[in-house]
C-alpha cells in the first residue's frame, strides 16, 4: 500500500535535466537514498542547484527508489511552477515544508472546531474542543483569557462533554494563554478534571511566565509547577528559575518514603560518570552518606544557630549517648578519624565545654593551631577564673615542646623540652616523701656541667665552683688548707656556717 512518507537523512544527486521526473544517482555521503521508500510511496522533497534553481513539492517514488516523479510542485524558484533544471549536478533531499504543516489562525468565532466522541457501556472518547476569545486584560490577579485555548479530553462514558457541564466527568488538558498587561503574559499547562457536579479540579498545572520587558510579571515570576488535591489546593509546588529549582511543600504536605535502607535521591557526580546517593536515614535511624561522598555546607551568620555547621538538640542525646563515633573496622593503612584543614589568619580549634560547673568557673578544653605562619599546635586546659595551661610545639621557638600558662611567646613558660631532649624547668622540682632520682651506673650523671654554674644546697644561695685549695707542707698549712675547704663547703651549703 502506497503511504506519504518522511524519514531523516534522505538525500541524493541528480543530473537530470528539464521539467520531467528526476532519475537518482545515489545517496550523498553520509545520507540514506529514496531507495529506503516503497514504489509508489510519496514523499516531500527539495531539488537545490546547481546555480540558484530550486523547487519544493511532493514526488512519487518509483523504479525501486531510482526515480522521483514531481507529482505536486509546492514553491520554486520559478514562481511556484515547475523548473527546467539545467546543466549539472543537483542535491535531491526528503524535507517537510511548511506548507505541509497544519495552522489554525485569524478565527475570529468561537469555538470553530468540535470533534465529539458518543458510545456506550465503558467505551472510551476523545474530544478535541478550539475556543478562541479576546478580552482588555484585567491587570495582577485578574489575567483574561487572551487567544488560544485548546482543551483534549479523554471521558469514560456515553460522551465527551464540555467542562463544567453537571451531570458529567470529564478529565482534559488546558493550554492557556494569559495576559498580564500589554506586553506580558504567561502561558499555562493544566490537566483537569470535572466531577460530575460539573466543578473543575485543576489537578496539575505548569506556568511558562514571558515578558518582553525587563520587568517580571506579578504572581509569576518563576517557571511553576503546582501538584494539588481533590479539593485543588496546591500540596507541592515546583518552581524553576536560574539557580533556584525547588519543591515547596505547602501547609502540612509531606513525602513519604516507606522503604528502609534505601538511597530515595541520587545525583551525578562531578565528573558526570556515575551517580551519588544523597544522605539518607537507614532503619537503625543513622544518617548513610554514600562511601565517595562527603558533606558541605555555608555556615549561618544570624538566628539561632548562627556560626555553627552543625548543631545537635540536647534533648536527643541519651545518657551515656556518643555525639560522634566511626566505626572503622578492618582498615588497612592510616586513617583520619576526623580532620579539618584550611588557610586562616587566626585559630583553627576544636572545643570540649562544660557550662555545668559552678559559676565564674566553667570548664573547657581545647585542640587548635594558630594561623598563618606561625604554626603552633597545642592544646589548651582552662578554668574560667583561673590561669590557663597550655601544652604544645612552639613554632617561632625552634620547635621546641612546653608547657605554658599562657599563648607562647609570652614569657610564661613552666617546662621546655628541645629537640635534642635538653630540658628547662621555670619553677621548683619538688619529689614525694620516699621518691628517689636513680642515677644510671654506666657513664654516671653530672651535676652542672661547667664550673661557673651555681649550685646550692639546703636552702643556701647557690655559688659557682669554688677555688681550689692548696696542698699542706706542714702542720701549720695543714690547718689553714683545712680551713679553707671548709669554707668553700659551707657556702654550697651542705654543712652549717659556724
Amino acid at each position: 500500500m502506497a503511504v506519504r512518507q518522511i524519514a531523516d537523512r534522505i538525500k541524493e544527486t541528480t543530473t537530470t535535466t528539464g521539467t520531467g521526473t528526476i532519475t537518482l544517482g545515489g545517496a550523498a555521503s553520509g545520507y540514506r537514498s529514496f531507495s529506503t521508500f516503497a514504489d509508489g510511496d510519496t514523499c516531500y522533497y527539495v531539488i537545490v542547484g546547481p546555480t540558484t534553481q530550486w523547487e519544493v513539492g511532493l514526488g512519487t517514488v518509483g523504479g525501486s527508489g531510482t526515480t522521483l516523479a514531481r507529482t505536486t510542485v509546492m514553491s520554486s524558484s520559478n514562481a511556484g511552477a515547475a523548473v527546467s533544471l539545467s546543466a549539472g549536478i543537483k542535491s535531491v533531499f526528503c524535507d517537510r515544508p511548511t506548507g505541509a504543516v497544519v495552522q489554525v489562525d485569524a478565527i475570529s468565532s468561537t469555538r470553530p472546531f468540535e470533534m465529539l466522541g458518543s458510545g456506550t457501556g465503558e467505551g472510551v472518547n476523545f474530544g478535541l474542543l478550539y475556543n478562541k476569545n479576546v478580552f482588555a486584560s484585567g491587570g495582577a490577579g485578574n489575567e483574561a483569557y487572551v487567544n488560544d485555548a485548546v482543551s483534549l479530553g479523554l471521558n469514560v462514558g456515553d460522551t465527551i462533554q464540555v467542562p463544567g457541564v453537571a451531570g458529567k466527568a470529564s478529565s482534559y488538558f488546558t493550554i492557556e494563554n494569559k495576559y498580564y498587561d500589554t506586553v506580558r503574559y504567561v502561558s499555562e499547562l493544566h490537566f483537569e478534571f470535572v466531577n460530575p457536579a460539573g466543578t473543575v479540579f485543576r489537578a496539575w498545572s505548569w506556568k511558562f511566565p514571558h515578558t518582553g520587558t525587563t520587568g517580571s510579571v506579578v504572581g509569576y515570576n518563576i517557571d511553576q509547577m503546582n501538584w494539588t488535591n481533590w479539593a485543588g489546593t496546591a500540596m507541592v509546588q515546583w518552581n524553576f528559575a536560574a539557580g533556584n529549582t525547588s519543591a515547596n511543600f505547602l501547609s502540612s504536605y509531606y513525602w513519604n518514603f516507606a522503604v528502609n535502607d534505601y538511597a530515595f535521591l541520587r545525583q551525578r557526580n562531578a565528573a558526570d560518570s556515575a551517580y551519588l546517593n544523597l544522605p539518607y536515614f537507614g532503619s537503625d535511624n543513622r544518617l548513610v552518606i554514600s562511601g565517595a561522598a562527603s558533606i558541605y555546607g555555608a555556615t549561618p551568620t544570624t538566628g539561632t544557630y548562627a556560626n555553627i555547621f552543625c548543631a545537635m538538640q540536647a534533648s536527643s542525646i541519651p545518657v551515656n549517648g556518643i555525639l560522634l563515633s566511626g566505626d572503622l573496622g578492618s582498615v588497612a593503612g592510616a586513617v583520619d578519624a576526623f580532620q579539618f584543614a584550611g588557610s586562616t589568619t587566626g585559630v583553627l580549634q576544636g572545643r570540649l565545654y562544660n557550662q555545668s560547673n559552678t559559676g565564674n568557673a566553667h570548664a573547657w578544653m581545647q585542640v587548635w593551631v594558630a594561623g598563618t605562619s606561625a604554626g603552633d599546635p597545642m592544646m589548651t586546659f582552662n578554668v574560667v577564673g583561673a590561669s590557663n595551661l597550655l601544652i604544645g610545639v612552639d613554632n617561632s621557638d625552634s620547635d621546641k615542646f612546653k608547657i605554658a600558662t599562657d599563648i607562647f611567646g609570652n614569657g610564661l613558660d613552666i617546662w621546655v623540652l628541645d629537640r635534642s631532649g635538653n630540658q628547662t624547668w621555670f619553677g621548683d622540682v619538688t619529689m614525694a616523701d620516699a621518691k628517689n632520682i636513680v642515677l644510671n651506673t654506666g657513664t654516671g650523671t653530672k651535676i652542672g656541667t661547667a664550673t661557673t654554674q651555681k649550685l646550692g644546697f639546703y636552702n643556701a644561695t647557690p655559688v659557682a665552683q669554688g677555688a681550689s685549695v692548696a696542698d699542706a707542707t706542714d702542720a701549720a698549712t695543714a690547718i689553714t688548707q683545712l680551713n679553707a675547704l671548709i669554707s668553700r663547703i659551707e657556702a654550697t651549703g651542705l654543712i652549717a656556717t659556724v
